[in-house]
């Protein structure tokens, strides 16, 4: 009597090489020195986004001053209203944060580099423009 056996084996998953992983990580770091070293730039970019935002939502006109990261609304109508991003309420720590973790993860453990870099850019577009603090 013979007993045939079958073995079904994991399927293979894909293995990043660790100088791959060295190499996003150092990406993801050399992102988070930029967001540090060119905060007001940043803030000018929070200020484009949100008045990108505003137009699209709320279908009226917005201009955008970068240099003083201010956007307006409703410059098409005689009750323009103006947003200043202020160096206290911008995302841009939140970004350092989340791409500091994010190159530790990348080299301290397993998860798949597509998996964290997809939550890195939603977390980091989440993030960004913080309108919540704007201030008038």
């Amino acid at each position: 009597m013979s007993v045939v056996t079958t073995s079904r084996t994991a399927p293979l998953r894909r293995w990043t090489a660790p100088a791959v992983r060295l190499a996003v990580a150092a990406a993801l770091l050399a992102a988070a020195a930029l967001v540090w070293l060119e905060r007001t730039a940043y803030r000018g970019w929070e200020a484009w986004g949100a008045a990108a935002l505003t137009q699209v939502s709320g279908g009226t006109q917005v201009l955008v001053s970068r240099d003083r990261a201010s956007w307006f609304i409703g410059t098409d109508t005689p009750e323009v209203f103006g947003l200043t991003v202020t160096s206290e309420c911008t995302s841009a720590m939140i970004t350092l944060s989340l791409l500091s973790v994010t190159a530790v993860l990348v080299l301290a453990s397993r998860i798949r580099l597509s998996t964290l870099t997809t939550a890195v850019t939603l977390a980091a577009g989440a993030s960004s423009p913080s309108t919540s603090c704007a201030s008038p």
